[in-house]
């Protein structure tokens, strides 16, 4: 891949990225110091991993990122970063600081707080990279951290199915990305978290098809944690009804000229945007799609999870719903899903227990801690450690400001994230399609 001025380089390397893994300690920074100066520090370290991850891989070249992880056994103290930022977010950003009034919380700038809350989707986005391997699943597995990633994807998968066409809509609307006049900065941050979080529910997903794909090397209480607790099957088939990344527009003007299924003008959310599709390509697959029927075929034809799930008449129901969305061209997408559909056929014709039985011998089960922990270790303190990091870290002066803004600017500055940033930029103003980004803050596009 070349650019204007030559070959496109890597954002790091080797022994930039080995330096600031090693840096990294085991146990996750204590929830009072997400903001921190030190925290903001080990954030970029993470933002330029994560880029040079993503790009070794779009460009095929060595995943030495991925190498370091494994080699230095610090895949685990990513899976408890992102549970930390998820518990800080549910628990101090949603509970407090977002609901503080002005007179207790006016910044000049959300800058810090907005880069926190995408914490969570650049680690998330680190873990999707690397955890494709089985070197870094089994590495994860020997950390003892699986167990809590499960738990983790299952509520955000539980959010994603949770939210209808109009909660999507809102959320990539490309008007809705500006801030409205009446609004409060704290409020338009409010509304980028939610996409934050809906960017990183729709991770998830490939990190759920990448559990199936290692199901046989994974420990047992990990195949028993997805299948028996979380029910990640029926969760994914509840997400091929709901597909949130899907919106139809009942009242097109199209409507009269486009045979059912489906009726109105039909768009998919490819690449974090909305586009129309096409009548012919309708029931084509993006890679959303894709990773969900895979996972679903691997949770129901491989054997370990075959020993562990146990088929009952609620489930047998929940998968029947499945038939008739695999109709010709589905199948014809990913052959496999034909037999899926055989399976589901004969399935319709056998009868199951209500429940699953219970067991009479006595049951050992290993239990998520990360997450357990951090609560335990915070159950009273949540409303001080708001009140503390908007004093000391989410108030910048205008010195400190102007560092982490050259800083985040800097993260950016590079030719080769045009590779790995998902489709053509558009335009900050129009929504069309632009070739000239900003050169302050390298984030913003226009075209013209």
């Amino acid at each position: 891949m070349t650019s204007d001025s030559g070959p496109i380089g890597d954002i790091l390397m080797y022994p930039e990225a080995e330096a600031y893994i090693s840096s990294f300690e085991r146990k996750p920074f204590p929830i009072k110091d997400i903001g921190s100066p030190r925290w903001l520090q080990y954030h970029e370290y993470i933002e330029k991993l994560s880029q040079q991850a993503v790009l070794s891989a779009t460009m095929k070249q060595n995943e030495f990122v991925m190498e370091l992880f494994v080699e230095h056994e610090k895949i685990g103290p990513l899976v408890a970063d992102v549970i930390g930022v998820e518990l800080w977010r549910d628990r101090v950003f949603n509970a407090y600081i977002c609901k503080m009034e002005a007179k207790q919380f006016n910044p000049k700038s959300t800058l810090p707080l907005y880069m926190t809350l995408y914490h969570e989707a650049c680690v998330l986005n680190l873990l999707e990279t690397i955890l494709y391997h089985s070197d870094a699943m089994s590495s994860a597995a020997e950390s003892g951290t699986l167990l809590d990633l499960c738990d983790y994807c299952q509520r955000q998968l539980v959010f994603l199915s949770s939210c209808d066409q109009d909660d999507t809509d809102a959320i990539y609307d490309p008007k809705m990305s500006m801030q409205k006049e009446d609004e409060t900065d704290l409020q338009y941050l409010t509304r980028q978290a939610s996409k934050i979080r809906f960017d990183c529910a729709l991770k998830c997903v490939s990190v759920v098809r990448y559990f199936t794909d290692h199901l046989s090397s994974l420990p047992i209480s990990v195949v028993s944690r997805l299948i028996k607790n979380n029910e990640m099957p029926l969760l994914l088939v509840q997400l091929v009804q709901s597909a949130p990344w899907v919106k139809r527009d009942p009242k097109s003007d199209e409507l009269e000229k486009l045979p059912p299924p489906p009726p109105g003008r039909v768009c998919k959310l490819i690449d974090q945007k909305w586009e129309q599709i096409p009548q012919s390509d309708v029931y084509k697959l993006t890679n959303i799609e894709g990773q969900i029927w895979l996972a679903i075929y691997q949770f129901l034809f491989s054997p370990e999870a075959n020993r562990k799930y146990e088929m009952t008449n609620h489930a047998k129901e929940q998968f029947m719903k499945l038939i008739g969305h695999l109709n010709d061209v589905v199948v014809d997408q990913i052959p496999s899903l034909g037999q899926l559909k055989e399976y589901l056929l004969r399935m319709q014709m056998q009868s199951f227990p209500d429940q699953a039985a219970n067991s009479s011998h006595p049951i050992i089960e290993q239990l998520p801690e990360i997450r357990m922990q951090m609560e335990s270790a915070n159950e009273t303190k949540w409303a001080s450690i708001a009140k503390y990091q908007v004093t000391n870290y989410f108030s910048p002066s205008d010195e400190d400001l102007r560092k982490l803004a050259t800083n985040f600017a800097s993260l950016y500055d590079s030719e080769a994230l045009d590779v790995i940033l998902p489709g053509i930029p558009k335009c900050c103003i129009c929504s069309s399609d632009a070739s000239k980004r900003c050169s302050k803050c390298k984030m913003t596009w226009y075209c013209s």
